[in-house]
């Protein structure tokens, strides 16, 4: 089974966050490296996610517990984080 999406998953709600869940803000140069990984869909959904940042925003690499994955619900991709909400999710693995 292929665990990798095609499509990213689309979140309408804002998520209060604790800025400690996250790993460090990822830089400019490295969200391009990333995005340059991606082909297809995926790599045009990337960089539409990214044109949705505002100037203060931050983008964050995000994960589900542990819990998640052992129940089959686990995740992996990055956030916009805005005033401590997560404000758009790029999902990149599921389980």
């Amino acid at each position: 089974m292929n665990n990798k999406i095609t499509d990213t998953q689309k979140i309408d709600i804002i998520i209060p966050v604790n800025n400690s869940d996250f790993n460090d803000d990822i830089s400019e140069v490295e969200l391009d490296k990333i995005g340059n990984n991606f082909t297809g869909l995926m790599k045009e959904r990337w960089f539409e996610f990214l044109l949705q940042r505002q100037s203060n925003d931050q983008i964050h690499k995000i994960s589900s517990d542990k819990k998640l994955w052992s129940k089959k619900m686990g995740y992996h991709g990055y956030a916009i984080i805005r005033d401590n909400r997560i404000i758009k999710e790029f999902i990149t693995l599921r389980n």
